[in-house]
């Protein structure tokens, strides 16, 4: 469970969590509009950030985001049944409300119940579909719970197509993250190399993107590794 919980931290879990550094500590008690709990949470990481968000449902027990913002918390931190409560009582607050059945599904994948997980999802993509998030969430089901790589490029393509600014930061994420997709199925489709080759030139060619050293390295090493396996050495 651990395992799978890391995954989704590593990957999707970290578009859709913010975290700060540890700023403030939480006072018990304390009148705050929601507003102001949300600022402080998100200037706060770990059991801090945890401890505000208990806080702040005792004091507005009807308002749907806290809940949606600590079970991805819990979910992040292994505790997935503590993620399955938060996510079902946003649901049934308002269900008409997609980052809850998003959470849901991402819950369910983790716990290996992929019925659940995508009938969740469908349920997001019925409610939202024009959410970016959802579509790379879901990819990621794809690919790490469903070893379907199609459709995993697909919801990764749909996510690109509804971030149109060119210099939206989210652009380069979800071309990263398609990227990888692609590294993983090529272990298994040789043939595959050359569409890898043509993922790291369109990224290169994203000019309004901010492309960090540290990205450009993984750029450089995937095409070096796609043009090697295309045309290996004598």
């Amino acid at each position: 469970m651990r395992e799978c919980l890391g995954k989704w931290s590593a990957g999707v879990l970290a578009v859709l969590v913010i975290f700060g550094s540890a700023t403030e500590t939480v006072q018990a008690g304390s009148l705050r509009t929601v507003a102001q709990w949300q600022q402080q949470a998100e200037k706060l990481q770990g059991n801090k950030q945890l401890s505000t968000y208990d806080e702040a449902i005792r004091q507005y027990p009807a308002y749907v985001d806290f809940y949606i913002k600590r079970g991805r918390i819990y979910l992040q931190r292994g505790e997935s049944q503590l993620a399955r409560l938060d996510f079902d009582k946003a649901i049934l607050l308002d269900d008409q409300n997609a980052a809850a059945y998003t959470g849901r599904a991402e819950e369910r994948a983790c716990a290996g119940d992929s019925k659940g997980s995508w009938q969740a999802y469908e349920k997001a993509v019925a409610i939202d579909g024009r959410n970016p998030l959802i579509f790379q969430s879901r990819a990621h089901f794809f690919y790490e719970g469903l070893a379907d790589y199609r459709k995993a490029f697909a919801d990764y393509d749909k996510a690109a197509q509804l971030v149109t600014a060119e210099d939206d930061p989210r652009r380069l994420k979800i071309a990263l993250q398609k990227l990888g997709t692609q590294l993983k199925y090529a272990a298994v489709q040789k043939g595959y190399y050359a569409a890898i080759v043509n993922s790291v030139d369109i990224i290169l060619g994203m000019k309004k993107q901010k492309i960090s050293t540290r990205q450009l390295e993984y750029l450089y090493t995937s095409r070096c590794l796609a043009n090697y396996e295309l045309e290996p050495c004598g």
